[in-house]
């Protein structure tokens, strides 16, 4: 009985330490936002199927698909610039993040009328999207704001207040599945779309309030402190250190990374936000359906690492001198919530998705499990590349992302004719482990050579 308090009070000691930790305090509050509305999501998903027939539960996540995709475009990635330069943006936050806001609002714009005058040359079964003239406008006003929402989260993170990020998204989701149950009986063809879309737009006023009136602020006024704090290099007491030490970026800088990064971001954007469109096109809407919740129950694993590799990003770029440690422990932290969150998923897929219907466990029960083994290749390849960004290696942020780009799309199109929606989870498994492989070569190598030159 006294061993397992005491086994109990040092796993509370433990996690207390790590709360106190900026590294996984963020981590945390990003992972518990992840499990909240990755819950609260499959509630939605599953009341959508529940409510609305197959068919339009397919044609509204391929809308929402088309939505986010335009969204992530005209952001221009300009999240993982957040990610790398706010924490040492001083008393220059709330300019960075003002145009940062104005850059993808214009771009969604741009984005969405040049895709609205597209689909009118290109046969295509997204045919909502050119059919009603007052549906596209409300589309492209919906994908500008949704631009900004997406940067919200950025913006907190960046600033270590991501406190507030399971708050802003559980609001979120708790009123989209308020919204999908009153629009069933009198929008049910696009009820699930504007469920999706009106939550997004109250968001706005009041998250925005906060990050103008009190987060970044206080960001400000913490980096004028800190920039006074020399850290104790003696006692390896870095607790009030950070990148601060030096000038933050020029909007140059900002701009050549944003760019650069750009590029290798739309290959990740291509291999994720296209393959809802892609079954669509190739299976139709049905099988879309199918599809589509294996695919969002799997992305909250995903976004598990994500998160854990946001929060590395932003703390490495305060204090560069720690990436090598703060990866490490990155990695161990990881590994560890994957391994049981993996084996549940997998023991347990037939039975959640039979909860969509015996048809949604039917088609989507192995697609759902290739996909949750992903989640460790996946480790593997979200942290390199998050390495990359705080040292600036663009060329390795591009090749990268290309090369997983061109392989999951590849195999995917390859192999759907084939085995149905299953072929996109051999597809993405296949290629998340083949690059995942290729990065530890690649990292194994310089060691193995220092080896060979040692032992010679």
């Amino acid at each position: 009985m006294k061993f397992s308090s005491s086994i109990r009070s040092v796993s509370i000691d433990n996690l207390a330490e790590q709360v106190r930790t900026p590294l996984f305090r963020n981590a945390y509050a990003l992972i518990l936002n992840s499990a909240a509305t990755s819950g609260l999501g499959i509630l939605y998903w599953m009341l959508a199927a529940r409510l609305y027939p197959a068919e339009v539960v397919g044609v509204n996540s391929a809308i929402i698909a088309a939505m986010m995709l335009l969204s992530t475009l005209s952001r221009v990635n300009l999240g993982d610039a957040l990610l790398r330069f706010l924490p040492r943006a001083g008393r220059m936050a709330t300019r960075l993040v003002g145009y940062s806001y104005l850059v993808a609002v214009v771009l969604a714009l741009v984005v969405g009328v040049l895709l609205y005058i597209g689909l009118n040359f290109v046969p295509t079964t997204l045919t909502f999207l050119r059919g009603d003239s007052v549906f596209t406008i409300a589309f492209i006003l919906a994908t500008m704001a949704w631009s900004v929402f997406g940067l919200q989260d950025y913006v907190l993170t960046g600033a270590r207040q991501a406190v507030w990020v399971p708050i802003e998204n559980g609001a979120f989701a708790l009123l989209k599945i308020i919204l999908l149950i009153a629009f069933a009986a009198t929008f049910t063809a696009y009820g699930i779309y504007i469920s999706w879309t009106i939550p997004v737009v109250l968001s706005l006023v009041p998250v925005n309030w906060l990050i103008f009136r009190y987060v970044l602020p206080r960001h400000a006024s913490e980096s004028v402190a800190d920039s006074d704090t020399v850290p104790n290099a003696e006692s390896g007491d870095w607790r009030r250190a950070n990148a601060h030490s030096a000038p933050p970026a020029s909007a140059r800088q900002i701009g050549e990374f944003a760019v650069g990064n750009y590029v290798g971001a739309l290959f990740w954007m291509a291999a994720t936000m296209l393959l809802p469109i892609i079954v669509t096109e190739m299976l139709g809407a049905k099988a879309n359906a199918y599809f589509y919740q294996p695919w969002l129950i799997a992305s909250s694993l995903q976004l598990i690492v994500s998160n854990m590799s946001m929060s590395l990003t932003v703390e490495a770029s305060r204090n560069q001198a720690r990436l090598q440690n703060y990866s490490r422990r990155v990695l161990t932290h990881t590994a560890k919530l994957l391994v049981p969150l993996v084996g549940v998923t997998i023991i347990a897929a037939p039975f959640v998705l039979r909860v969509y219907g015996e048809e949604y466990a039917n088609q989507g029960t192995l697609l759902l499990q290739l996909l949750a083994l992903s989640a460790f290749p996946y480790l593997i390849m979200r942290l390199y590349l998050s390495r990359a960004s705080v040292e600036g290696n663009l060329n390795a942020l591009v090749s990268v992302q290309a090369v997983f780009c061109a392989l999951v799309l590849g195999f995917s199109i390859a192999l759907l004719p084939m085995l149905g929606i299953v072929g996109v989870g051999w597809a993405w498994l296949g290629a998340q482990c083949l690059v995942a492989l290729l990065l530890i070569a690649n990292q194994l190598r310089p060691r193995l050579r220092e080896e060979v030159i040692q032992a010679t």
